[in-house]
């Protein structure tokens, strides 16, 4: 996850990338359901979340409800958790595009230079982790008592930052909840060291029951029902059976210095990432279809709830765009290229289908989107110019990601035992979550 502030007009319309940067080179069904919080940026949001943290909304020790926290704009998706003894309140960003969780230190602390905590349990290892957009976070690994809702996880390792710069650029929160997969660390890159996030761990200390969690975003055409499911999924949210495409293995590079024991934890532990293969992508239908070519290089696509909008390798995403508004223009502000379209496209019905291999046999699944889905609508003094949530990277050396303007039509889940990702139909949404009975 790497925070990129953009002005559009009035809109602050951020976007984010994936992956760190080192500085150096149970209720009865066994779930445990938390409410995501879209974090308003005012003087109400930190009492808000203390008095979320001393109530309990329902009778099921396994659901945390908290109040949802809404900027006016479409930004991050956060959850609540209590860190050390006496535990303290944070936010901190859901991000399946990174593997730490840090939190600052000053926040947990009466003074700038101590640490107070019972619990609280130093280590040797330093980190440093720098996003775009020039968020910054240094410090030390240490381990202590995270509460999840009011579970506990007795001496979860985390970084503690002394340092934090930007913060303004986190939007509210106060640090990152890292839920991709451990051995894609900062840690792990530095030290050749691993530990468990929060859902491994919670599964690891039969917390949950499954070794897999779920996402379910705000659905721009329906209610709001921001939540992440530990251990499941919620069938009461989705329309169809979730459908599993493989997460894609790390294979070290012939020639590349890396250490012995690294790359026997890189040999024995392959997959690194949120990240799946696309097969193709089809834009109409007919004999008005035509399809998105993708080279290889292009297929890959990790899947980032701490990214805003989908970021596509140039060529693809000038060709996607290109399919959806013929007439857009490509414009650039702070560095940061986008599409303007015209405010018709809003409306279009046009089919968009993004392939995936079917993790159960050899044939594919596909998701149906309409044109209408990847156009923005801005809040600013230009009511006819409006933006489309894809972007292009322009050095093919980033991931491809599919951020959480993505995730919001369909509910996802990340199982990582079996390394594999499934999207299913939201009841609210009109996105289709289909197998492709001509590949089987």
């Amino acid at each position: 996850m790497l925070l990129i502030p953009f002005i559009l007009g009035l809109l602050p319309f951020y976007l984010t990338l994936v992956s760190c940067v080192p500085a150096k080179s149970p209720g009865s069904d066994g779930l445990l359901r938390f409410p995501l919080h879209k974090i308003r940026r005012d003087h109400t949001t930190d009492a808000v979340l203390r008095g979320a943290h001393r109530s309990k909304a329902s009778s099921d020790s396994s659901i945390l409800s908290v109040p949802l926290l809404q900027d006016e704009y479409h930004v991050l998706y956060g959850m609540a958790v209590n860190i050390g003894t006496s535990p303290q309140p944070f936010k901190l960003i859901f991000d399946t595009g990174s593997s730490d969780i840090w939190v600052p230190s000053f926040l947990l602390a009466n003074d700038t230079s101590h640490f107070k905590s019972s619990t609280y349990k130093e280590s040797n290892y330093t980190f440093d982790i720098t996003y775009m957009g020039d968020v910054q976070a240094a410090g030390n690994y240490v381990r202590d008592t995270m509460a999840v809702s009011n579970h506990p996880l007795f001496n979860q390792t985390f970084a503690l930052a002394s340092s934090v710069s930007n913060r303004e650029n986190l939007h509210g929160f106060n640090g990152v909840l890292g839920a991709g997969l451990p051995y894609n660390s900062y840690m792990h890159n530095a030290y050749c060291e691993s530990y468990e996030t929060v859902p491994i761990s919670l599964y690891s200390k039969s917390l949950i029951s499954k070794p897999l969690f779920s996402l379910y975003l705000s659905v721009p055409e329906g209610d709001p029902t921001d939540q992440v499911v530990f251990g499941g999924t919620n069938q009461s949210l989705v329309s169809s059976a979730f459908h599993y495409t493989d997460v894609l293995k790390y294979i070290p590079l012939e020639g590349k210095q890396i250490n012995k024991k690294c790359l026997d934890d890189l040999r024995s532990h392959p997959y690194l990432k949120w990240i799946i293969k696309m097969r193709k992508i089809e834009v109409g239908s007919g004999s008005n279809g035509s399809e998105v070519a993708l080279e290889e290089a292009s297929r890959p696509v990790v899947i980032d709830s701490g990214t805003t909008n989908i970021f596509l390798h140039e060529r693809v995403a000038d060709s996607l765009a290109r399919e959806i508004a013929p007439d857009f223009e490509k414009k650039s502000s702070n560095n940061i290229t986008y599409y303007s379209v015209d405010c018709n496209h809003a409306h279009s019905t046009k089919p968009v289908k993004l392939y995936f291999e079917s993790s159960a046999d050899n044939g594919n699944f596909y998701l149906t989107f309409m044109a209408k889905n990847f156009v923005y609508t801005q809040k600013s003094d230009k009511p006819d110019e409006c933006i489309l949530i894809i972007q292009p990277l322009q050095d093919d050396k980033y991931d491809q990601i599919f951020g959480n303007r993505f995730l919001s039509y369909i509910a996802t889940a990340f199982d990582f035992e079996q390394h594999r990702i499934g999207f299913a139909q939201r009841k609210t949404s009109s996105v289709l979550v289909q197998l492709d009975s001509s590949s089987r």
